[in-house]
């Protein structure tokens, strides 16, 4: 029950994210492809990089124990700086679901490491 919990909870702050039809693991893949985004095959994973909005994709395929799963992350801007904002959703079975919270959960843990670096050298560089 938690981690349906947790699934809705995730699927819910990602719905602006999904506006169009990702129903499927397969048409969320092909919405991205369609988008023309340069395109690095790993052998787990599937990484669309999407200069014009700024948004890298991650596909699972059949070897990633998260499979299928999408990773979204976003490189967005604030009055703090930049940072990256994630979003993922698993269209497995609840035996998937452990593997791609703790898949996301690299993600983040990632994305704050780059946030505090980038923080660190902007607080070296002088103040105009």
């Amino acid at each position: 029950m938690r981690r349906s919990c947790v699934a809705l909870m995730m699927l819910c702050a990602s719905a602006s994210a999904m506006a169009q039809d990702r129903s499927t693991f397969d048409s969320y893949r092909k919405e991205i492809e369609a988008k023309k985004c340069e395109k690095t095959e790993e052998p787990a994973i599937t990484i669309y990089q999407c200069d014009a909005d700024m948004t890298f994709y991650y596909f699972t395929k059949s070897l990633h124990p998260a499979h299928p799963s999408v990773v979204e992350r976003a490189l967005k801007e604030n009055k703090d700086g930049v940072y990256f904002s994630e979003n993922g959703r698993s269209f497995g079975p609840d035996k998937t679901q452990a593997a791609f919270e703790a898949w996301l959960k690299e993600f983040k843990a990632l994305d704050e490491q780059v946030r505090q670096d980038i923080a660190r050298e902007q607080a070296k560089q002088p103040k105009p």
